[in-house]
């Protein structure tokens, strides 16, 4: 399948380390989001923080990557 095509995890490969770049308390939740498909809401209960909080780091992750 195209999901698992050399290209496609290689990609992912490279996503996985800059994530892993990003500063504390950043990956994770961009993580969630982009690859688990959990909502804003759930992200925040998940990881005990306010809602505001967690849409801001997503955002600045994003940008950052």
């Amino acid at each position: 399948s195209s999901e698992s095509s050399p290209e496609r995890l290689a990609e992912m490969s490279h996503l996985l380390r800059e994530i892993r770049k990003l500063p504390e308390g950043y990956g994770q939740p961009l993580l969630l989001y982009a690859a688990g498909g959990i909502t804003y809401d759930e992200i925040a209960r998940q990881l005990n923080l306010p809602l505001a909080t967690v849409k801001v780091r997503i955002h600045r992750a994003s940008l950052w990557l």
